[in-house]
């Protein structure tokens, strides 16, 4: 922890306000981290980057070979601050993730993209339960997937779709967001 460094509920803003990913990359970039560690997930119509983010620097996750960024609990590239592990199954959700997003692009290599609804539900998985991608209420650790939000940056027509209560077995509808 560093409290000279802003915390990262100003760094969110800043990329916020930012016109592209590589804007509020380099924003971040700038400023050369906040004042405890966290990971941001940053994208635009041109693509996406995970940021690992702490005090002593920034880390950038470039996609994969399929356009692909995932992350869970833990850092993956960040090794500027000695992270104790504090979720144990943070390396199974991480590879989860990566093998439920290769299915979707075996799955769709003759189409455009991905549905939205598709990726939104990788979120509701519970294989591994319960230390599953989505955590329900009745985690021995009291740890609970509180809620959900996927977004299609389309250039001209970004969306978004939001659940709360994704890990509980009374789940709110959907909420669309046009922009």
């Amino acid at each position: 922890m560093n409290p000279t460094l802003p915390p990262i509920h100003v760094l969110l803003r800043l990329v916020l306000e930012s016109a592209s990913m590589s804007e509020a990359i380099q924003k971040l970039q700038s400023i050369g981290g906040c004042a405890t560690s966290a990971h941001m997930l940053i994208a635009d119509s041109s693509g996406s980057r995970g940021v690992e983010i702490s005090p002593n620097g920034i880390c950038i996750l470039e996609e994969d070979d399929n356009g692909i960024v995932v992350h869970s609990n833990h850092f993956l590239l960040n090794r500027l601050v000695d992270e104790p592990k504090w979720l144990e199954d943070s390396p199974f959700r991480l590879e989860r993730m990566k093998d439920i997003s290769l299915s979707f692009v075996t799955s769709t290599q003759d189409q455009a993209k991905v549905s939205i609804t598709k990726v939104r539900d990788l979120f509701k998985d519970r294989e591994n339960a319960p230390g599953a991608i989505c955590r329900s209420e009745t985690s021995a650790d009291g740890i609970m997937s509180l809620f959900n939000i996927v977004m299609d940056l389309e250039k001209g027509n970004p969306k978004a779709e939001v659940v709360f209560n994704i890990g509980s077995d009374e789940e709110n509808p959907v909420v669309r967001m046009p922009w």
